[in-house]
This record gives structure tokens, C-alpha cells and sequence, in this order.
């Protein structure tokens, strides 16, 4: 079977936006000269070119890499604390793939077929899946930006929630290194660091390595290995060279973690239905020893669940500064992720429902965008256009109450767009906007081959989907009861 789907998006924007005073958060030091203290100026990319926070018409919640120390931001998981009406939690997966949200848009999936409504950049490169970007957000990191709302006309790929845009620190011209140990409780292990070299005066490189480990905050009632453990492994390299009017930065970065993944919790079961039934009222039972047990521990019949990750990623920002004032900018970057899970969802030691998902996954992107202004800094616009691709395989192998069901499928998705945004700086307080954006998205997907790792020589057998399906409806989520399982979020024991 092989579905396509080809979608084409007109989009022009005008506004008028009158500058008033803002209240942001920014970093604050002590003048030297004075008694007083100051505001320092919070310089964000919200609108593809550097600019003052205060200067941007939109909502932008900002993070230097002074304010991220201070905070004591070590994942991406702790920038929820800092900023409104962004949240980041764990999936059904694990840690290591997590869910994002901004102003409640999230997309609670994590299939190749479906785009998060919450687009990551790294570098100003679109990041298509998420896997490992718990640690990778914060990896050596210059600025973090959340955009909320959709975005879209300067940024290409469509979003509707709105943005995570990462910017890492970028070799300078002066030779730093520095190294940083964790302890804490679970066995926490964390030890990171980074160092910059400069070559030449044209050339300058950077390193930063990461190692975390930990227990895990979630135990087994049964005597197991629990879940939620922390195995992590990440590493980026850059290098930049600068030639007068031209520059150019690589990035390399890679992310590996070997953990238990993630597991279920029991909150209501139907005395009633059919997995109890058929459980013999194993399941009832399960419910009784989850509530007597409380809410750090749980059971689970999967022996070997677990969350593999293993990510790569490189890119190159170059930009060239002609003679006439424009500034031209090529971004490129590729990525691959290679995803093995295997997790319960019952929470129970009973045969009910688990799922095996292996995902592979390729991307490759090219954007070339052109910036200036007219009449003397009056008029300053902004040109591009974007190219987008991802290949990958898919596969979910699922047991029902001892049915076995499998499911693999390949997809392509590419995008293509171009867009154009132009500001007139009426008055020193007043200005007008517009902007317009023409994309086409092209997503196919033919039943395939699984995965590396499914364990599975065929994925062509659908006779037990539909019967997951309606379990996970009628059964799991009933609109008449209460949901009779939670998921367990990254909960640690204090």
C-alpha cells in the first residue's frame, strides 16, 4: 500500500507594531563606575538576525549560556522552571524522546508520520526527531530561545505551537577549557567538559564532551532493575574560519544512551472488562498492589525493556558580506537517529499490553537566505528558501492479551519553501511588517521491511491492529470512566 500526500500553503502576513516597554528577564551586573546596577541587553535570533529582545514584536522567552549556569539548567528538562508555558517531559518511550509543549500545542506521538507542533533548531538547522534532546539542548550551549506561538515565515517548516531555537557556543579567538563534576543521589554520576583553541587568527576549533549515569527513580516491586535509569554519552565539535568578509562554522555532535526506558503505572482497572477477564482478575489485583506499593514503584512482566538511542548530526552556517550591504547565508545540515525500544504499557505483571518500536530515521536540509536594508536602515528585509528531507522505517510490533500484531512502514518527507519578510521603520517606536511564505510538503509511506532490531522477519501481519486499537480506546481510555493507566513522567526520588 502506498499512500502520498501533497499539500500546498499560501501564507502573507502584515502588521503594525508599536514598541512599548517590556519586561524581560535579563542578566544583571554591577557598574564599576556607578553604585547602581544595570540591565544588560538580551540579544535573541527570533527573526533570523540578531537583534535586541525589546526590538522583536513577539513572544520570546530567552536564555544565555550565563543565565543557564545560574539557573542550574542541566537538561532540557529544567528549562520548563524558567520559562512560561513551555513544558518538556518524558514519553512513553523514555526520557531520551521527549514530548514538547507550548501553550498546551503538543503532538503526543512520536511517529515518523507525524511532525511535532513544537519545531526544534539546532544551529538554525530544522531537527525533524527529538531523540536525545534532553542533554543536546544544553550540550555547550551560547543561547536558548522559545518562541511561542506558530511560526513560519522566516523559519520555513511549519510549526503551530511554536519554536525551540539552540544556538551552541562557537570557537573564538581565545584558548578556554574547563571541566565539571556531579554527584548527587541514585548514584548520579555527571562529569562534562570543553575547551577552545584557537589555530590561526582565521581559524579556531571546539570540543565538548558530557557522561551521566544514575539509577533508577522508578523500582520494581518485583525485585528488577527498575526504570528510568540514566546511561548518557554525548559529545559536539566545531570548527570556524574567518576570512574578512566571509565565515563559515562546522558542528559535529552525536548522542548514545543504553537505558531501561520507561513503564506504566496502574490507576483504574474495569472489574468488568476484558482484561481483567481474562487476566482471571490479574489485573484487579495489580491495582491492589500498585495503590498499597505507592507511587515510585510498579511492576511489569517485560524482563529486558530499554531505550537505545543513538544520534548524529552535522551542519555548516556560512555567511558572506558583499560590498552593497547584503549579507548572504547558506545553512546545510544531515542527521541521522537510530531509536530500539521496548516498554510495557499495562503496568502490571500480566501479559496485557506491550509494544517493541524500532525507528530509523535520516534528514537532510539546505536553506540559502539573503538580508539587507534600504534607504539608510529604514527598510530592512529578508529573503530565502528552504529545502527538507527524511527518509526512514518504522516498525511497532505489539502483544495484546497474547496476540501478536506487526507493523512496518517506510516514508519520505520532503518540504520545500520560500518566504520573504520586510519591516518599514516608521518612527522610532512604530513600525510595519509584512511577510509571505509559500511551502509545499510532499509525505509518502508504503508498508514495508521492519526495522534493525524489530526481531520481526515480517511487519505485512495487521490482523491484531485493529484490535489494539480498540483496546487502547475502549478499554485504556473510556469516555464513561477514569483512564485506567497513567504514564510515569521523570519522577525522582527525593
Amino acid at each position: 500500500m502506498n499512500l502520498s500526500k501533497q499539500h500546498n500553503g499560501l501564507v502573507a502576513i502584515a502588521c503594525l507594531t508599536l514598541s512599548l516597554p517590556l519586561q524581560v528577564q535579563a542578566q544583571t551586573g554591577t557598574d564599576d563606575d556607578s553604585s547602581g546596577r544595570m540591565i544588560e541587553e538580551v540579544v535573541v535570533t527570533a527573526r533570523r538576525k540578531t537583534e535586541s529582545l525589546q526590538d522583536v514584536p513577539l513572544s520570546v522567552s530567552a536564555m544565555g549560556a550565563e543565565k543557564l549556569e545560574q539557573a542550574g539548567i542541566d537538561t532540557a528538562f529544567d528549562i520548563q522552571g524558567n520559562t512560561p508555558s513551555f513544558t518538556i517531559s518524558a514519553s512513553t518511550v523514555g526520557r531520551s524522546t521527549p514530548f514538547l509543549m507550548i501553550r498546551g500545542q503538543r503532538v503526543n506521538d512520536f511517529v515518523l508520520t507525524v511532525d511535532p507542533a513544537v519545531s526544534v533548531y539546532i544551529n538554525e538547522v530544522p531537527i525533524a526527531r527529538v531523540q536525545g534532546l534532553g542533554v543536546m539542548a544544553v550540550l555547550d550551549t551560547e543561547s536558548l530561545e522559545v518562541l511561542k506561538g506558530p511560526q513560519g515565515t522566516l523559519f520555513g517548516k511549519n510549526t503551530t505551537g511554536g519554536a525551540l531555537v539552540i544556538h551552541s557556543k562557537r570557537p573564538g579567538q581565545e584558548f578556554e577549557a574547563g571541566a565539571k563534576f556531579t554527584s548527587g543521589n541514585l548514584n548520579q554520576r555527571k562529569m562534562q567538559g570543553d575547551v577552545n583553541v584557537p589555530i590561526t587568527d582565521w581559524l579556531a576549533v571546539r570540543g565538548a564532551v558530557v557522561s551521566e549515569e544514575r539509577d533508577s527513580s522508578i523500582t520494581d516491586r518485583d525485585g528488577g532493575e527498575g526504570w528510568y535509569n540514566i546511561d548518557d554519552r554525548a559529545w559536539r565539535l566545531s570548527a570556524m574560519f574567518s576570512f574578512e568578509q566571509f565565515e563559515s562554522t562546522f558542528f559535529a555532535d552525536g548522542f548514545e544512551t543504553d537505558n531501561r526506558g520507561s513503564t506504566s503505572a496502574l490507576s483504574w482497572v474495569d472489574p468488568d472488562g476484558a482484561a481483567n477477564l481474562v487476566t482471571m482478575g490479574g489485573m484487579q489485583a495489580a491495582l491492589e498492589r500498585q495503590q498499597a506499593g505507592g507511587y515510585y514503584e510498579t511492576e511489569s512482566n517485560i524482563e529486558d525493556s530499554y531505550e537505545r538511542v543513538e544520534t548524529y548530526g552535522l551542519s555548516n552556517t556560512s555567511t558572506y558580506d558583499f560590498d552593497n550591504g547584503i549579507r548572504a547565508k547558506v545553512v546545510m545540515g544531515v542527521r541521522e537517529v537510530d531509536l530500539q525500544s521496548r516498554y510495557d504499557l499495562d503496568g502490571s505483571n500480566e501479559e496485557v499490553v506491550s509494544l517493541t518500536q524500532p525507528t530509523e530515521a535520516e534528514q537532510e536540509s539546505f536553506e540559502l537566505q539573503f538580508q539587507s536594508d534600504l534607504f539608510e536602515g529604514c527598510v530592512d528585509w529578508t529573503v530565502g528558501g528552504l529545502y527538507f528531507k527524511e527518509e526512514g522505517n518504522d516498525s511497532i510490533a505489539a502483544t495484546l492479551l497474547g496476540l501478536e500484531t506487526f507493523l512496518s512502514y517506510e516514508i519520505e518527507n520532503k518540504s520545500r519553501s520560500f518566504y520573504g519578510a520586510a519591516t518599514w521603520h516608521i518612527l522610532d517606536d512604530l513600525r510595519l511588517a509584512v511577510g509571505l511564505r509559500q511551502t509545499v510538503d510532499k509525505r509518502s509511506i508504503v508498508l514495508g521491511p521492519p526495522a534493525e532490531g524489530s526481531g520481526e522477519e515480517t511487519f505485512n501481519d495487521l490482523s491484531g491492529m485493529d484490535a489494539l486499537l480498540g483496546f487502547m480506546r475502549n478499554v485504556i481510555q473510556s469516555k464513561n470512566k477514569p483512564r485506567a493507566f497513567i504514564f510515569i513522567d521523570e519522577i525522582e526520588k527525593m
